[in-house]
């Protein structure tokens, strides 16, 4: 992949991400304007679905998912930073792994250090992916999409739950009965 082609996928990431962004942002707004024409609870017309408690509790879970959003474009914009400036063409999840070992320790060491966990995870998956074939980019996309940023999935447990890929997208896989599995295998051999 060229360095170009590199920076055009990271791109495309981070719109994605621009656009959950002001999604949550757009929901905060809706959440405290649906309150807006409430009553105060003294006045015994307030609606226990908008009283304060539950309104506060949405908000903060909002803003969670904000902050959250906030710190993966962080990470995609240092990580195109990093692509544009040491990028050259080398294979690509050896790149990412030095690359995101370098972010890591300089996360870890820094001031506000909440994100030094996640990059040194996928860093060290890097490192070892499940399937050599597997687009190292789509990886780190699918780990910033179902991981929390703050909290991260550990990616053993982020490998169990992508039981088939196609190195675009990740499945999980269904558990069926024993009885659906012989019928289906019973179904074709008759015809």
């Amino acid at each position: 992949m060229n360095k170009s082609d590199l920076i055009k996928d990271l791109t495309q990431i981070k719109t994605r991400h621009l656009e959950r962004l002001h999604n949550i942002e757009k929901e905060i707004t809706s959440t405290l304007a649906a309150t807006e024409n409430t009553a105060p609870p003294e006045a015994k017309v307030f609606d226990d679905s908008r009283s304060a408690q539950f309104v506060n509790a949405q908000v903060l879970n909002l803003r969670t998912l904000l902050l959250e959003e906030k710190y993966r474009l962080q990470f995609i914009d240092q990580l195109i930073f990093q692509c544009d400036s040491h990028y050259e063409g080398q294979e690509l999840s050896g790149f990412f792994h030095i690359t995101l070992q370098k972010m890591a320790k300089v996360s870890a060491t820094a001031e506000q250090a909440q994100a030094w966990k996640f990059i040194h995870q996928t860093a060290m998956a890097m490192k070892s992916l499940s399937e050599r074939r597997e687009n190292p980019l789509e990886f780190i996309s699918g780990y910033l999409n179902t991981s929390p940023f703050l909290e991260p999935v550990e990616i053993s447990q982020y490998l169990k739950r992508r039981d088939y890929t196609n190195a675009h997208e990740n499945y999980t896989a269904q558990t069926i009965s024993k009885e659906r599995v012989g019928n289906s295998v019973r179904e074709p051999l008759s015809q």
